[in-house]
């Protein structure tokens, strides 16, 4: 299984997967696209149309999570008052983890206060997930160079491997938030 996220963020990520289904081979290609994020990119928009229009793929729309679902997932995670959950409800339009991107920097930012009936937000966090990503790496102090690196290398990180792509960037790893996580695993 081969899982491209975000696919519509790299044109070289589309290119391959549409090269690597023409071979005939026991793989899975996944691709996910947040469909809102392709007006922004007309080549990859066009290219994804190409590549789903090909008779081995399949091409599955997962929608938007309905507000009662989201009312659900948000009051598991933290207890707000109604206006600010429908708020955060509204704002990111059904997608999860958007919504609990934005009440976690929320959380971090110190933009909640208590209510008798729960947690109110303050400012609306950025709208779109680039932006959520940017705003939390504009937070980190120092050279970003390190975490960067780390997000290059996905999920899971192999230490060493992170070390030496570092270096070659001439970052310093051991004072790092990232470095942290890496040795977590």
């Amino acid at each position: 299984i081969v899982w491209l996220d975000d696919a519509h963020w790299s044109l070289e990520a589309i290119e391959a997967a549409a090269r690597l289904t023409e071979i005939e081979a026991p793989v899975l290609f996944v691709l996910t696209v947040r469909s809102e994020e392709l007006g922004r990119s007309p080549i990859q928009r066009e290219q994804l149309r190409d590549y789903a229009a090909r008779s081995q793929v399949v091409e599955i729309e997962v929608a938007p999570l309905a507000p009662d679902q989201m009312t659900e997932l948000l009051d598991e995670a933290l207890t707000l008052n109604s206006a600010s959950r429908d708020d955060l409800i509204a704002s990111t339009e059904g997608n999860p983890l958007q919504a609990l991107q934005r009440l976690q920097l929320s959380v971090q930012r110190g933009d909640l206060t208590t209510g008798p009936d729960g947690a109110v937000a303050g400012q609306v966090s950025p709208q779109s997930p680039r932006a959520l990503w940017t705003e939390r790496l504009q937070q980190l102090e120092g050279d970003r160079t390190p975490m960067l690196a780390a997000a290059v290398l996905g999920d899971r990180i192999d230490a060493e491997l992170w070390r030496t792509l570092c270096a070659a960037c001439g970052a310093d790893t051991d004072a790092t938030i990232a470095h942290r996580y890496v040795e977590a695993g």
